[in-house]
């Protein structure tokens, strides 16, 4: 869409000025923007690759224990076998009968 010009000095005037402030917003939003990338790229972790026929070990956060406390369940269950990649984040898993939990689990539980 074409731009009109003003006819009005002070509605140009007034254009420019929105145009000066966007910008300065702009520029000034940016640097705390690469702050944030700078500091979450220095602790953010590469995903594991996963194939079908690879054992993992389980993170115990789901599945329910006997136990008196968490503290003495066991840190990982494992090692089970992946059947199946379901989309880019879950993962289909060979898990026993009696553990009662679902088979296809998010990447962040393996």
């Amino acid at each position: 869409m074409k731009e009109r010009e003003a006819q009005n000095p002070g509605a140009r005037m007034y254009t420019h000025w929105m145009k000066t402030v966007q910008e300065n917003a702009r520029t000034t939003l940016e640097q705390p923007r690469e702050a944030m990338k700078k500091y979450y790229d220095r602790k953010a972790t590469q995903e594991a690759i996963i194939e079908t026929g690879d054992l993992v070990m389980l993170n115990p956060k789901r599945i329910k224990s006997k136990r008196p406390t968490r503290k003495f369940t066991p840190r990982l269950y494992g090692p089970c076998k992946v059947l199946d990649n379901k989309g880019n984040r879950a993962f289909k898993l060979d898990i026993p009968a009696r553990w009662n939990i679902h088979r296809v689990l998010n990447v962040s539980l393996i």
